[in-house]
């Protein structure tokens, strides 16, 4: 769901509607063990927010990608550092 679609909602007069009724079924989508040439093909899909789920639950959120934290992580790489907090 964009924010461009809850607005249309919400000026359209649907905004108690279930959410349900207006989200697709299937959504883009990562895994937290994918490669990062997935994530970047997944993100290119997505509306900006790619949700990382859990393989044996996929509607449990791990997390969210998001291009600023796609920036962080290469930038990063590219610095040498490594990643201890997660």
């Amino acid at each position: 769901m964009t924010r461009e679609r809850v607005g249309e909602l919400m000026k359209s007069g649907r905004a108690a509607d279930p959410i349900a009724r207006h989200v697709e079924p299937k959504f883009v989508h990562v895994y937290s063990d994918q490669p990062i040439d997935v994530v970047f093909e997944r993100f290119s899909q997505s509306a900006g927010l790619l949700p990382v789920v859990s393989r044996s639950d996929p509607h449990l959120l791990e997390g969210v990608i998001t291009l600023q934290s796609l920036t962080d992580s290469r930038v990063q790489a590219a610095s040498g550092e490594s990643d201890t907090t997660s």
